[in-house]
């Protein structure tokens, strides 16, 4: 099972594109729970207060607007758009090929022929009828049906654009505990990752080393984000694929009711202190105060120290194999074995330096406190084997095959002893049996595996050992029977 690992950012948003008015440059604070895929937005919103005919009777409600320019939509999971700490009534999703004129006073340069020198400056006065007046003369009013002369004087619309509404049922006193209502939703643009740095000391040395890991908190939006509290946790969190959505028509309307009864239950637009490496449902927590106030530039990737641990390495090589009855030479490979008693890793990318020389990378899932992880990187040019394998007797009548193997190793380095870890495999050989060793390398019978450790001294010195082995064509105890 892979483990999923997903960040807290309590932020602010500059300039925020999905607002209920866009073009506005207030400074707008958030609340998202960030996946390495997606994020989980938590967005304060305000509503105005209408009334309705129901049940022949005014009926007040709430109505909560916000607008989402296409590009961004195209990236917000549209099934998990909804609202906390409010009793929905009604979400309504309606898509707008054309620009949202944004509220009543937005100004703009209009020129009434494309040819014409200087344009006249114009006020909207009502954005639902298209209406507006020449700022100079007040009192002329005109419609526009056609917005390819209008130049924008603070920023351009969002063309097209998505206008989603929540009906809630309205709220006449509020408790002082009670928490704001606000839009939630799952969105794309953001992600992060994590990145190990560990400088391994000279091979064939086993010891403790330091490890660095990093968090790679990626913006892939056009928006910048104000970081006022961050918290990384790790574990196994989901989110399905996106499903497409292309609009077939000028205006698509989304609806769906819910029961008058279904206010969701309140949630804190908050997080509390937690301690570093605390875990709690099986989802370790960090709190990262290094990004307090850090602004998160769009299409930009922020990287801050997550974990600094004591990683113990042990360095070898590694000879693997499965039994065959032909002759064979080659090279051992470079392995390391790392495991961390201190902390639990989540799951990313490592580095891997061999004082200060690039050796490799390669992508882990999370690691437990204490939980052993081998890596291999490739041959080791200075320590080689021979295998030889001869016939030492063929049984037609108990149907067996003996086999002697032996084995020969050479280390090259001139000043460093190496460790040899030997695996050879038996599970291709359905009946077998171990006969004998002749070696001063203890091996030892492991379910269907032969494995051994021992050191090979430096300087060209040749270690050798063999064993017999018994092939049994048919199970020997059936056959005793």
């Amino acid at each position: 099972m892979n483990l999923t690992i997903f960040t807290i950012l309590t932020i602010t948003v500059v300039a925020l594109a999905h607002g209920q008015n866009p073009s506005s440059d207030s400074v707008r604070p958030i609340l998202l729970r960030l996946f390495p895929e997606f994020g989980t937005v938590y967005r304060p919103i305000k509503g105005s207060m209408m009334e309705d005919r129901r049940f022949g009777k005014d009926f007040p409600f709430d109505y909560y607007n916000m607008t989402i320019s296409a590009a961004e939509y195209s990236q917000i999971s549209e099934e998990s758009l909804s609202m906390i700490n409010a009793k929905v009534f009604k979400r309504e999703i309606i898509f707008h090929p054309e620009p949202n004129f944004e509220v009543a006073g937005s100004r703009y340069f209009y020129r009434r022929d494309p040819k014409q020198d200087e344009p006249v400056e114009i006020e909207l006065v009502s954005p639902q009828d298209r209406l507006f007046r020449e700022v100079l003369e007040p009192k002329r009013l005109f419609y526009l049906t056609s917005f390819e002369n209008i130049q924008y004087i603070r920023k351009n619309p969002m063309l097209p654009y998505y206008e989603v509404t929540f009906t809630c049922e309205h709220e006449t006193l509020k408790k002082i505990d009670e928490e704001d209502p606000a839009v939630t939703y799952h969105d794309r643009s953001l992600g992060w990752t994590t990145r190990y740095l560990l400088n391994m000391p000279m091979f064939g040395v086993s010891t403790s080393v330091q490890l660095l890991a990093f968090a790679d908190i990626r913006n892939r939006a056009d928006v910048s984000f104000q970081i006022k509290h961050l918290v990384l946790a790790a574990g196994d969190v989901r989110l399905l694929s996106k499903s497409d959505r292309t609009p077939r028509s000028s205006v698509m309307k989304f609806s769906s009711m819910a029961s008058a009864d279904s206010r969701s239950a309140p949630m804190s637009m908050s997080f509390s202190s937690l301690s570093i490496g605390e875990q709690a449902s099986g989802i370790y927590f960090y709190d990262i105060k290094s990004l307090f106030d850090t602004i998160l530039q769009p299409q930009s990737v922020q990287s801050v120290p997550l974990i600094t641990a004591n990683m113990t390495v042990k360095s070898f090589v590694i000879y693997s194999s499965s039994f065959s009855t032909t002759n064979d030479q080659g090279k051992l490979i470079r392995s390391y074995n790392i495991s961390s008693s201190e902390a639990f890793l989540p799951a990313g990318r490592w580095l891997l330096q061999e004082r200060g020389q690039f050796l490799g990378e390669f992508d882990l899932e999370a690691l437990a406190r204490s939980e052993i992880y081998t890596m291999k990187f490739g041959v080791d040019p200075d320590v080689r084997y021979q295998r030889k394998v001869s016939l030492v007797e063929r049984n037609d009548q108990n149907e067996t095959i003996t086999y002697n193997v032996e084995y020969s190793f050479f280390n090259a380095k001139e000043s460093r002893d190496i460790t040899v870890e030997f695996h050879e495999s038996f599970a291709y050989q359905k009946y077998f049996e171990m006969k004998s060793f002749s070696s001063q390398i203890p091996l030892h019978l492991f379910g269907s595996e032969l494995r051994g450790e021992f050191v090979l001294p430096h300087s060209h010195v040749e270690l050798s050992f063999s064993y017999q082995v018994i092939i049994y064509e048919n199970n020997p105890n059936q056959r005793r029977n």
